[in-house]
């Protein structure tokens, strides 16, 4: 696979960092970062062993209690489930190798996922009554009305299937999305029954 130089597609899942993947094989998928001096990457973890190069700028990297100041030319290697974060100290450009892939940064067109507004109302009606709907719909509708609240529909979708039919969970579940939407996106990568139901619906 060939993937040519472009300089659009980039998301930014948060604030001053932009990212696009590059290319993908069946075990490895790597990623273009751009990284704006001030922008902070806060501590998480995956189930991906992740590998780095920094092209330019300086970074503050920390694995687990480790702390490294990575220049241009610097290199990493993160373990999976390891806890790790960042601070950018410099406008910055970093390429990570993760394996296996990340199916979250999968272009969309490789995973035939529909993340639109119809794609969250079949995922409601998979999981609640009918008569449930309105309500589930008010609930949805608190995420996304402001513009900090990142990829709503995806978040949306993640949500409905975590709460697994129950309202209260539902709620729970999109107030902590309210506070950083990660926290349930995330799932999408650790829950083996979320992946389960990705997977079996195809969305």
């Amino acid at each position: 696979m060939f993937t040519p130089h472009a300089n659009e597609d980039y998301s930014e899942p948060l604030s001053g960092i932009r990212q696009k993947t590059l290319v993908h094989g069946e075990r490895t998928l790597m990623v273009e970062f751009h990284l704006e001096k001030g922008s902070v990457l806060p501590n998480h973890s995956h189930p991906y062993e992740q590998t780095g190069f920094l092209v330019k700028g300086h970074i503050r990297v920390k694995i687990g209690d480790t702390e490294y100041d990575a220049h241009a030319g610097d290199s990493w290697c993160i373990p999976a489930n390891a806890m790790h974060g960042a601070e950018v100290l410099e406008d910055s450009v970093a390429i990570e190798v993760f394996s296996p892939v990340r199916e979250d940064y999968l272009p969309k067109d490789t995973t035939g996922k529909r993340d639109s507004a119809d794609a969250v109302a079949n995922w409601i009606l998979r999981y609640y009554a009918p008569e449930s709907v309105p309500e589930v719909l008010s609930v949805l509708a608190e995420y996304g009305r402001e513009s900090w609240h990142r990829e709503p529909d995806r978040v949306k979708r993640d949500a409905i299937i975590v709460s697994r039919g129950s309202l209260e969970a539902l709620r729970k579940t999109i107030n902590l999305a309210m506070t950083d939407y990660r926290d349930v996106l995330i799932g999408e990568s650790v829950d083996p029954w979320l992946v389960h139901q990705l997977r079996k619906y195809g969305e």
